[in-house]
């Protein structure tokens, strides 16, 4: 498994949920990058859930490491959620 390969593919697939590419320098360029895109509450849950398939199918390690890890880059680089939609 390489760490940063499965961060870039975890990273396109969230990019890609918001209508944006990654890589996009002149974006995350900025280091409040991540605060400058939002999702509803339901996009994240699917996007987790996503994520949580996808590191058991590359990285295989348990279901508890795995919400450990999908937390932590949530709480890192996830969009902000947009509560008007609650």
């Amino acid at each position: 498994m390489d760490a940063d390969k499965v961060c870039t593919e975890c990273l396109k697939e969230m990019f890609r949920r918001v209508g944006m590419q990654y890589p996009n320098k002149k974006f995350t360029d900025n280091p409040n990058w991540f605060r400058m895109r939002c999702w509803t509450k339901k996009e994240e849950e699917d996007f987790e859930m996503w994520m949580r398939a996808y590191l058991k199918k590359t990285c295989r390690w348990s279901t508890r490491m795995i919400n450990k890890e999908v937390g932590m880059f949530m709480l890192i680089w996830g969009w902000k959620v947009n509560t008007e939609a609650l």
